[in-house]
């Protein structure tokens, strides 16, 4: 993790699927180091279920250190809805959905790009494409975003991701029962002590 400062946009929506206007302020971490402006991508970290204090800052130093520079990239990290400063109002949590939490990558993408002068068409040579990089159920989110949100994002880094899982093409403690007869086998009596 690379410690930063964070920003906050006080655009966001609390509810993007709805009517009204309320609004509430995402924290959200940068690095626009590398970034070469208009023309140059925009590598979108896809916080989870956790806060993201200064003291972390932006996820995957290889993203910064590495991709960003070779690529002339803005990075931008959003904290997830309801986690850390990024809290609507708390009679709101029923809000706290992925659905929701894409929708605010989004926005605050396109509010990226609009302050950083990318055009928003695809044909301009200063189009900025957005590329999403996440892991567990960051990169659940990192895939549904290419998949909900084509128009926005134009390619997805999924690690880790419980794909098949959220599709129920696996059961729930799946995971849990390989990880047991692992260390079973690897010691035995291990998985009972445990």
């Amino acid at each position: 993790a690379i410690a930063s400062s964070p920003h906050f946009f006080k655009d966001q929506l609390v509810d993007h699927f709805a009517a009204g206007d309320a609004k509430y302020t995402q924290r959200y971490f940068e690095d626009d180091t590398a970034f070469k402006g208009p023309g140059h991508p925009i590598l979108l970290i896809v916080g989870g279920e956790g806060a993201i204090p200064p003291s972390v800052g932006l996820f995957y130093p290889y993203v910064v250190d590495v991709l960003a520079p070779m690529m002339g990239a803005l990075v931008v990290e959003p904290e997830h809805r309801f986690y850390g400063n990024s809290t609507p109002d708390r009679t709101s949590l029923h809000l706290l959905t992925p659905q929701q939490a894409l929708a605010d990558a989004v926005r605050l993408v396109r509010a990226m790009q609009v302050a950083r002068n990318c055009s928003l068409s695809r044909q301009s040579s200063a189009y900025c494409p957005v590329f999403s990089v996440g892991g567990s159920y960051p990169g659940f989110l990192s895939a549904m975003l290419r998949l909900r949100y084509p128009a926005v994002v134009d390619g997805a880094y999924a690690a880790s991701a419980p794909m098949r899982i959220y599709a129920q093409q696996v059961q729930q403690y799946a995971y849990y029962e390989v990880i047991t007869k692992s260390a079973e086998r690897a010691q035995a009596g291990c998985a009972a002590s445990v």
